[in-house]
């Protein structure tokens, strides 16, 4: 099987830039007001595909993530970065009481003129879903599908424990409720899948 990369996609992909800094992965793929609008959305799509790898990967590898899609003015030179979409970013995340991505109502507003324009089913890569926050908070968020290809999975509370305690982590009892609710997003994802293609 052949897997075919359009060269716009390829260039995208090409031009995401990443910074690690202690437990945070800053992903950035910049395009400004001259771009045209097919090149912006194919931008936002390869954003939303990479955010869903990045997450499978580092879950699969025992460092289940929390991540968020932010969009906004920002700075980004060598090590350096700056910039409040940054800081947003970071900050919702830290909300976050699961693993998993989401995306921000920022970048979520230009997800539903998408998919209002040219009919794109919610149920693909993003879905919107009621999203456990930190202090027993929810909030409905579009969740990224980074389990996008998997229609089932056997055990699924033995592998998030096992992504959880891997690399000899404990897992205190505060961490239980991210745990359960990372089993129950999973459960989620994967009902989504089973129902794609019906």
């Amino acid at each position: 099987m052949t897997n075919i990369v359009f060269p716009e996609i390829k260039k995208a992909i090409n031009e995401i830039k990443h910074l690690v800094f202690s437990d945070t992965i800053l992903l950035t793929l910049q395009y400004d007001e001259t771009d045209d609008e097919l090149t912006i959305r194919m931008k936002h799509m390869v954003m939303l595909a990479i955010s869903a790898t990045v997450a499978a990967q580092m879950f699969a590898k025992g460092l289940p993530v929390r991540g968020v899609l932010h969009k906004g003015e920002f700075f980004i030179k060598n090590n350096c970065f700056a910039g409040k979409p940054i800081v947003d970013a970071y900050q919702l995340c830290e909300e976050l009481n699961l693993s998993g991505v989401i995306c921000s109502h920022k970048f979520s507003e230009y997800l539903e003129e998408l998919s209002t324009k040219d009919k794109v089913p919610e149920h693909k890569i993003v879905f919107r879903y009621l999203t456990p926050m930190r202090n027993d908070r929810e909030e409905k968020f579009y969740n990224i599908n980074w389990l996008i290809n998997t229609k089932n999975l056997d055990d699924i509370e033995s592998i998030v424990l096992e992504a959880f305690w891997s690399h000899n982590k404990d897992c205190s009892i505060a961490v239980d409720k991210k745990i359960q609710n990372t089993e129950k997003l999973i459960r989620k994802m994967l009902l989504i899948n089973s129902q794609l293609g019906k």
